[in-house]
């Protein structure tokens, strides 16, 4: 059985707050200038989720801004229908999904009642460039309290139907409590989902209660045919207990697994790859609550694949819970394998204490140098207690390791919640401005810090403060 994160647990106590309306979302009508442009100014544009705001007294809402990277104001999205405790913009993906030549926002509120069920979850899909409306999306059966739209994940192969994949980990699949399950989207205009669970044919594993299958998700190409896109998929909570349906607490409990699905499409067999912490790290070993696959981050780096897992309370020798992270690439056969082990105190890297949180967030990076790693660990005591960290980790190339800090932090500032990149939509390419989110910054309010290739910070707030910001950066995306 899994435990729920402290944070999660008190954002989702802060959003049991009655209430409703339904603010509109932004129309426009502008022609986009790249496929970064959501909102036609001609520049490139970031998002940032805050699922904690205040959108007309409904509290908990939530609201995703889209601010430029250039000068501007930015404008907020909100839900049509929204209402208290949705936690709009817990989640949020950018991808270009139809063919206007716009950038699109993907938002998950997993929060939101749908036919009556509480906590079923809804995905909204914003569409940049001309007015259309939002589309929203929701399981093909809403439940109460799988929280579907926990995570999203798009990715676009040039000339391809766009992947759009949404997941509900608390979704009791199988008849199996907090099992989870993955939808799967193709084409531009989102229709009836491919649902996938542990149990379907071709996925290793099996649906264990607490497992909460698609936590973190990722698409990308990882080793199956080149015009067809993969998914990865987080499964955090996921006890190592051997082969076979277990039932109750065996094995190592939560120490949690990665799997890529190759060459999924709306109705093809499935195949599939899958690592625990132990077949897949150096020097690590593997305990209760690792929570392998809590973060990844994909990126094809000039025609080369890397995925990044983080197990954030995974411990090193003489530091527990301080957090690991392992990368994959594909070796001389395509195929995907384990690539480096990324430590805290080894090859580089300083030591860290007891539950700074290592890998929290992940994020693929382009610098002059080469393809870096960015690492959050928000609940790093660096400046002040829980100020949060992030470290720049090369990847290719020989430049040195860097922390990335704002230009002013404080106690429980918890920057490195949330990490992205800006100006590339479809995610398999590197992005070269970094998006650093730190939810409780700005005295509970808030930020977004960009970094350059340089490592130049800028400070971002929110795009207005109707919706009344809360927990602004808890999510970003580009």
């Amino acid at each position: 059985m899994n435990t729920r994160s402290v944070l999660t647990t008190l954002l989702a106590a802060a959003l049991l707050v009655a209430g409703s309306g339904a603010p509109p979302g932004a129309a426009r009508t502008a022609t986009c200038a790249g496929a970064a442009d959501f909102d036609g100014d001609g520049r490139p544009d970031v998002v940032a989720g805050d699922p904690l705001a205040v959108v007309k007294g409904l509290r908990g809402a939530g609201a995703v801004h889209v601010l430029p990277l250039g000068d501007g104001t930015g404008a907020v999205l909100t839900a049509p229908d929204a209402a208290a405790g949705d936690a709009f913009g817990w989640s949020v993906r950018t991808q270009q999904l139809d063919d206007d030549g716009c950038m699109d926002v993907v938002v998950g509120a997993p929060y939101a009642t749908v036919d009556g069920e509480a906590g079923a979850g809804a995905v909204y899909v914003f569409y940049g460039g001309a007015g259309r409306e939002p589309v929203r999306l929701t399981a093909s059966s809403p439940e109460r309290d799988a929280h579907f739209g926990w995570s999203v994940a798009a990715g676009r192969i040039p000339g391809q139907p766009a992947t759009l994949v949404v997941a509900a980990p608390y979704e009791d699949a199988d008849d199996t409590t907090d099992s989870g399950a993955v939808y799967v989207y193709q084409g531009p205009e989102p229709a009836k989902p491919r649902r996938i669970t542990q149990e379907a044919e071709g996925v290793i594993g099996n649906s264990e209660e607490g497992d909460l299958y698609g936590w973190s998700l990722a698409v990308g190409r990882l080793g199956g045919k080149l015009r067809t896109l993969d998914i990865a998929i987080g499964t955090p909570y996921e006890n190592n207990d051997g082969a076979g349906k277990q039932k109750g607490s065996t094995g190592t409990d939560n120490s949690g697994a990665v799997e890529v699905l190759f060459d999924v499409t709306p109705d093809g067999a499935l195949s599939a790859a899958k690592w625990t912490l132990t077949e897949s790290a150096r020097g690590v070993k593997e305990a209760e609550g690792d929570r392998f696959g809590h973060a990844l981050a994909y990126v094809e780096h000039r025609g080369n694949p890397y995925l990044a897992v983080s197990a954030p309370l995974a411990g090193v020798p003489g530091a527990p819970h301080t957090g690991v992270v392992q990368l994959f690439q594909a070796g001389k056969n395509g195929v995907l394998a384990p690539a480096r082990t990324i430590r805290p105190g080894v090859d580089g890297l300083d030591a860290l204490t007891e539950g700074s949180a290592f890998g929290w967030s992940l994020a693929m990076v382009d610098t002059p140098d080469g393809l870096a790693l960015a690492v959050g660990s928000p609940f790093e005591s660096r400046d002040a207690e829980e100020s949060g960290a992030v470290r720049r980790i090369p990847v290719t190339g020989d430049a040195p390791i860097l922390m990335l800090s704002p230009p002013e932090s404080a106690a429980h500032d918890r920057f490195g919640w949330s990490l992205g990149t800006a100006g590339v939509s479809d995610r398999l390419s590197a992005a070269t401005t970094l998006l650093v989110g730190s939810p409780d910054q700005s005295a509970g309010t808030g930020a977004l810090t960009l970094f350059a290739p340089d490592a130049t910070p800028r400070v971002l707030g929110p795009a207005a403060k109707d919706p009344l910001p809360a927990d602004f950066g808890a999510a970003v995306g580009g």
